[in-house]
């Protein structure tokens, strides 16, 4: 075997570990970057920012749970009725068979003074209960985050069995 082609193979398997080393280089900067990049995206502050920020919303949300219960509660039943009409009005103009305004109008004009009851009764307890615990959560005691879970999921519980039970009591009287 000629010295050249001795050479020429060691310049190729040197070539080959060369870019063989360089991959594995590149590879493990790609990973530090990556694992530097989500200690970035999830580092404290901005976790705790994101939380604050979604608490506040929340907050948001369960005042004006608190508000429409309140105006459940207050507004005659007439003036429900008087609002869907007002509201699905264009709607029955455009297409009197509308599903959604159809079920509206008829949801209002079916609902029962106990239901209305109910309903303001449960937007305020549960508007007032959630502000509680996020008023909690935001001042950062620590007793909070376990009952704050605990009322949630009970609140998902609940709300899970209303939603299958008006769907079974709908089924059975559609057969």
């Amino acid at each position: 075997m000629p010295l050249w082609c001795g050479y020429r193979w060691l310049n190729l398997v040197h070539t080959r570990t060369r870019l063989k080393m360089s991959a594995v280089i590149r590879m493990r900067t790609m990973e530090k970057l990556s694992v530097i990049s989500l200690r970035k995206l999830f580092n404290q502050r901005r976790l705790l920012l994101a939380f604050e920020l979604g608490m506040w919303l929340k907050a948001f949300f369960a005042l004006s749970e608190i508000v429409a219960g309140a105006a459940t509660y207050l507004v005659p039943q007439h003036l429900f009725l008087t609002f869907a009409l007002w509201v699905t009005k264009d709607e029955f103009v455009e297409d009197p068979h509308d599903l959604v305004a159809n079920f509206f109008l008829h949801t209002v004009q079916h609902i029962s003074v106990g239901t209305q009851k109910f309903a303001a009764i449960y937007l305020l307890a549960h508007g007032v209960v959630k502000l509680w615990l996020i008023a909690g959560l935001l001042r950062e005691k620590l007793w909070y985050f376990p009952v704050s879970i605990a009322v949630f999921g009970l609140f998902i519980v609940y709300q899970a069995y209303r939603y299958t039970l008006w769907f079974a009591w709908d089924k059975s009287t559609c057969a």
